[in-house]
């Protein structure tokens, strides 16, 4: 609220156009990684088949805000996957196949379902890693907001590495 104008809608939206926003946003930042770093986003560059480039970090359906991507504060350098398969976490189970196919537009050169497959287990450690470090940002005694967040998420890297499918939402 510091740093934006109001902003008026509903909590949520259009799920396919929130993925081909992010697409957008990622290919758009592809080649300006190094500004990105200078402007402060973390590296937090691993393996990864698409280029790196700015993801938001935390990409769910509550971060929306109509048709506006809200809360950036996660925001780094890293495989835009991350943020695809977070959202595919938080969003409809029978809607995942036209998901993958509306963020894959902005990709016709990668087999973004391929992709996004082979690099679940690493978004869900991605994200227990961020978890670790909110919580280590915390004072002591706020700990516990996030007491098994971290827990949860590499539980769900060790389903996916195990074969099994871990619960969404």
């Amino acid at each position: 609220w510091m740093l934006m104008e109001r902003l008026d809608g509903e909590e949520g939206g259009d799920h396919g156009d929130a993925l081909r926003a992010i697409a957008a946003v990622h290919r758009a930042w592809v080649s300006r990684v190094d500004e990105a770093l200078a402007l402060g986003a973390h590296d937090r560059r691993g393996p990864s088949t698409l280029p790196h480039t700015l993801i938001h970090g935390d990409l769910h359906p509550g971060n929306l805000l109509g048709g506006t991507i809200i809360d950036w504060s996660d925001a780094a350098v890293a495989n835009p996957l991350h943020d695809l398969n977070h959202y595919l976490c938080n969003a409809p189970e029978e809607q995942r196949e036209e998901l993958l196919d509306a963020y894959a537009e902005a990709w016709p050169e990668y087999d973004i379902h391929a992709e996004a497959a082979a690099c679940e287990a690493e978004t869900y450690e991605y994200i227990a890693e961020s978890y670790a470090g909110i919580t280590e940002a915390c004072a002591e005694d706020d700990h516990w907001w996030f007491a098994d967040e971290e827990a949860g998420w590499l539980a769900r890297a060790e389903a996916v590495r195990a074969g099994r499918r871990p619960s969404r939402g």
